[in-house]
């Protein structure tokens, strides 16, 4: 659990039905406190949410303060709900996701993904995919068109 200072408090409130569910819950998981059951169901249903780009953006966060990529996997992949299998290389963890699509870091914090039914070789690097996306949402429409109407150049 993480220290109070990176906690916050937060008041809810629950259906009676829905506090039920979450004892039956709490009892049959063998979690001592109410709201460790409810940290892990939060905290599960938002990692479904993930996809192999947010789980690669997660190791990468995490791997500017840890490099040991067993660490890594511990804290991120094993227990992540959309995760299916974890492998380790010489130089490498690479992970596979039930939607079919697979990420790998390497010992020096390089990320790649490769794509459902594609060769177990064929990784694409992530770093350059995603600033290739961001250059794309950089350009605004007006800036792609030249007009010679100076009232077309105004975005307003």
């Amino acid at each position: 659990m993480a220290d109070k200072d990176s906690m916050e408090r937060k008041v809810f409130l629950l259906p009676v039905e829905l506090v039920g569910r979450l004892k039956v819950y709490q009892t049959e998981s063998g979690i001592v406190s109410e709201v460790e059951a409810v940290r892990r169901l939060l905290d599960t249903a938002l990692q479904m949410r993930d996809n192999v780009e947010t789980i690669l953006e997660k190791l990468e966060a995490k791997f500017e303060g840890e490099k040991d990529l067993r660490i890594l996997a511990t804290d991120i992949l094993t227990r992540h709900p959309l995760v299916k299998g974890v492998q380790f290389g010489d130089t490498d963890c690479s992970f596979d996701l039930k939607d079919g699509y697979a990420g790998q870091i390497t010992w020096n914090g390089e990320l790649y993904f490769r794509e459902p039914d594609s060769n177990y070789d064929n990784w694409t690097d992530f770093k350059r995919l995603r600033n290739e996306r961001r250059k794309k949402k950089a350009v605004s429409s007006w800036d792609t068109t030249p007009s010679n109407d100076l009232d077309d150049e105004i975005p307003f």
